[in-house]
């Protein structure tokens, strides 16, 4: 039920599973949640060291057997993670080489000092492109894997991703999503719940977030919700999100 979508027989693939195509058809294959117990007790320092090396594991199985390494980076602490640790796997054993693609512009919060901050720290010389270059693809980036494109920033995504591929990149990192990916998927505890309630019930209340919320709103949000929200009639999501979108 978590995996269903405002749309009729159209679902998403699961948190902790895995969608696997071969010369039998698809496959889903379920995946029990990480158990992350080891971290319990840890302090902020402790914490950010596993992180960091969670994430240069990462970034070494992403550019094993790579010559060229191309990164989107800003002004965010996730993509100039992954740049400083593809730079620290790159200057390591391994001859590879690492540029990074930044967007160049003002604007509130602008990022450029930042910037060049971090390029000055680590030694290297960015590839600046504007937001202006972006413009050709403002048609081609609606649709992706003939689907509508999930973000509105399509067409930069494209015009960056191609000017890496012209700067000779074999990969393309990117720290996009780590927000979401490190904040987790809510439907995770819910699927736990339904094998293991109490284990779930005691973790959502004792989650940590980044607001101002009580035990119970915890469970609520990461619980009880994707439990109840595939048995909300559709005509009834779509109303409510379209409200939602037209500022209501």
């Amino acid at each position: 039920a978590v995996a269903e979508t405002l749309f009729p027989s159209i679902s998403r693939v699961a948190p902790c599973e895995a969608l696997c195509f071969g010369p039998g058809g698809r496959e889903r294959m379920e995946q029990p949640l990480p158990d992350l117990s080891q971290l319990d007790g840890l302090g902020g320092e402790e914490l950010a060291r596993w992180l960091w090396d969670e994430v240069r594991a990462a970034v070494r199985r992403s550019i094993d057997g790579k010559a060229r390494v191309g990164v989107l980076a800003g002004g965010g602490v996730d993509s100039s993670g992954v740049l400083a640790a593809a730079l620290a796997e790159a200057r390591g054993a391994a001859p590879k080489e690492v540029f990074a693609v930044t967007l160049d512009f003002a604007s509130a919060g602008d990022d450029r000092p930042y910037m060049r901050d971090l390029a000055s720290a680590l030694g290297i010389v960015p590839v600046r492109v504007r937001p202006r270059a972006a413009a050709p693809f403002l048609r081609s980036a609606l649709m992706m894997d003939e689907l509508p494109y999930p973000t509105p920033s399509g067409p930069l995504d494209e015009m960056m991703a191609r000017t890496a591929v012209e700067h000779g990149a074999d990969v393309l990192l990117t720290g996009a999503w780590a927000d979401e990916i490190l904040y987790g998927d809510q439907r995770a505890r819910a699927l736990e719940f339904l094998r293991k309630p109490v284990r779930a019930l005691r973790a959502a209340a004792r989650m940590q977030v980044p607001w101002e919320s009580t035990a119970r709103e915890r469970v609520a949000s990461w619980i009880v919700q994707p439990l109840v929200r595939p048995l909300v009639p559709r005509s009834v999501l779509r109303r409510r999100h379209a409200r939602r979108d037209a500022g209501e």
